[in-house]
């Protein structure tokens, strides 16, 4: 028996995502990421990247799935071609950090870090000071 192919959402296709539901599809994916489901988390991201395309969390989800996979490399270059919202988010200079360590890049993870032991969120100043050699 055949299967039914699915119906393809154009873009002229008139809704939107409510918060709630952009906050489910993150969750989602990481669940996915969490339990190694790449291929879904990817599928899931790619959905929320289509209706919020600048969202801070869907590149820190993209972050994480990066350094889950071990694919340091692209997660610092995933960061890196985001220099704006590299510079606005704490958590992700500590992802990139990670990513120069693991590379054994560690000026350019110092350089991240150093500024963050001044962060005002006493949880991201702890965790770049256990990153700090």
């Amino acid at each position: 028996m055949p299967l039914k192919a699915s119906p393809v959402i154009s873009d002229e296709t008139a809704f939107d995502l409510s918060p709630d539901e952009a906050q489910l599809l993150l969750r989602l994916a990481f669940i996915a990421i969490g339990r190694h489901y790449y291929v879904s988390a990817d599928r899931l991201l790619s959905c929320l990247e289509h209706f919020r395309p600048n969202a801070e969390a869907l590149l820190a989800a993209r972050a994480v799935t990066h350094l889950a996979k071990c694919d340091f490399t692209l997660c610092r270059d995933t960061l890196a071609a985001r220099p704006d919202a590299l510079a606005a988010s704490s958590i992700l200079r500590l992802f990139c950090a990670i990513a120069h360590l693991r590379l054994g890049e560690t000026a350019a993870a110092h350089a991240l870090l150093i500024p963050l032991l001044r962060d005002p969120d006493p949880k991201i100043a702890a965790f770049a000071q256990d990153l700090l050699p």
